[in-house]
């Protein structure tokens, strides 16, 4: 038997791992379930737990195996099915932001001179087309560092995609800082209909406190100036397929971001991705103040209220409405209350190299660009393939709390992966993947007493 009580200021609540729902208690029932919880009643021996086994909830059924359902198709998938392939054109940048992953804070990862070949590039190309055979549309991705850096190498990987790519869907994507968007790359990207992304931290005086180039001067002039050539040129592209991705560090003013997004001529009608400060392997503290965690939680509280109509979603900040989906996709998950399987896995770990394939400058893969680049996580390279023991390996992570995971009531609805995993050059502990935990089971808290709020005031998902 495993559950887990929590409570919201109306009621107390059980949620069952055997069947994945949620059962509101009375006093009665949480008292005694409690007792239960705690040890100091048998559950055997409970009246209140036999009758909610009559109903279906609470039996007794074990885990046996850690394992995700994928591997019997692994090959198959990893042949066939692969959606996304990113190159890591290059390793440089000519801004050095303070909060960068390649800025030497982070665990690996520094600015250099590393770039990718054509040939490597090449490669990488052929490699995801070749393993995309059942894909609608294929992503090719563009990555650095800077990648606009390496920008003839890009011009050379679009055109060889389209002049030798017959019969495939195929749409190219690019992350960049903004500061080299001329007007000759402008046009080509807007003729080979490519999806950018540029990084933008809102007003001047946001921005410039992170996005800096090397000589300590901030790069809020140069992209904005960029960006508005560039709406000004192709309005109806830029408004198509330019977004803008706001990184959340511990500085930031919140409020003032967002108010200068909503006002400003140029981005106003702009989709912006807010993204906190990574942590993932980050050598130090992040901590964030008050005031930006209070304006957090202000607006979370206006995207649930939007959920039960309660507030236009047109009101709610753009910094937490990619919320809204989440919560639906796990209010469906928790109204089926289907049994628990005996052979499971918990389900953060995607396939790697299928939802995403990240290749270095050298041809190494990675499962994603939010991965430390590090022997223990490369899962093959481009010439020889993926190494299904690695790949496997990182799919079935939670084999490495593999009894802690049998019995662990949170595991149907824990969303850890291994960029959740302090990595070193060697495979990740037991030890070190347990560290993960606490934060995994209180994520699952939370999303559950979301939910039981939700529907004590009226939420049903149409």
């Amino acid at each position: 038997m495993n559950f887990i009580i929590f409570k919201t200021h109306r009621h107390q609540y059980l949620y069952d791992r055997y069947s994945n729902a949620i059962i509101c208690l009375n006093d009665e029932q949480a008292y005694e379930m409690k007792k239960v919880e705690s040890g100091e009643i048998d559950g055997l021996q409970s009246q209140i737990i036999k009758n909610f086994q009559t109903n279906g909830i609470l039996l007794e059924k074990e885990i046996e195996v850690i394992e995700h359902p994928e591997p019997p198709y692994l090959k198959h998938l990893l042949k066939n099915d692969m959606e996304q392939v990113t190159l890591q054109v290059t390793q440089n940048c000519n801004l050095r932001c303070e909060y960068c992953v390649y800025g030497g804070k982070y665990l690996n990862r520094k600015h250099c001179n590393n770039k990718m070949s054509f040939e490597t590039a090449k490669a990488a190309i052929d490699f995801g087309i070749s393993n995309s055979k059942e894909t609608r549309r294929l992503s090719i991705g563009f990555y650095g560092g800077e990648p606009l850096l390496e920008f003839e190498l890009i011009k050379k990987c679009i055109l060889y995609v389209n002049q030798t790519v017959e019969g495939q869907d195929v749409f190219f994507t690019i992350t960049t800082n903004g500061t080299l968007l001329s007007e000759d790359k402008m046009k080509f990207f807007c003729d080979y209909d490519v999806q950018i992304v540029i990084s933008l931290d809102g007003m001047k005086e946001e921005h410039d406190k992170h996005r800096k180039f090397s000589n300590g001067q901030g790069s809020f002039d140069v992209i904005i100036k960029n960006v508005r050539k560039f709406k000004e040129l192709y309005p109806d592209y830029v408004k198509r397929n330019v977004n803008f991705n706001t990184v959340i560090s511990p500085e930031t003013n919140v409020t003032k971001v967002e108010k200068y997004f909503n006002a400003d001529d140029v981005l106003s009608d702009s989709y912006i991705m807010f993204n906190t400060m990574s942590e993932d392997g980050y050598q130090g503290e992040v901590e964030y103040n008050e005031m930006s965690l209070i304006k957090r939680r202000f607006e979370h509280l206006k995207m649930l209220l939007s959920l039960l109509g309660k507030v236009d979603v047109r009101s709610v900040s753009r910094i937490v409405v990619y919320g809204k989906s989440e919560i639906e996709s796990l209010y469906r998950q928790l109204q089926f209350h289907t049994p628990i399987p005996r052979y499971m896995h918990h389900s953060g770990p995607c396939v790697p190299g299928v939802k995403r394939c990240f290749v270095s400058f050298d041809g190494k893969i990675y499962p994603c660009e939010r991965v430390p680049e590090l022997e223990c996580t490369c899962i093959g390279d481009i010439y020889k393939g993926f190494d299904m023991g690695k790949v496997s390996n990182m799919l079935n992570i939670g084999k490495l709390s593999e009894n802690e995971c049998k019995n662990c009531w949170a595991i149907r609805l824990c969303m850890q992966c291994i960029k959740d995993i302090q990595l070193t050059e060697e495979l990740p502990t037991k030890k070190e993947k347990l560290k993960a935990c606490k934060q995994s089971k209180e994520d699952v808290i939370f999303n559950l007493t979301t939910i039981a709020i939700l529907t004590e005031l009226g939420y049903r998902l149409g």
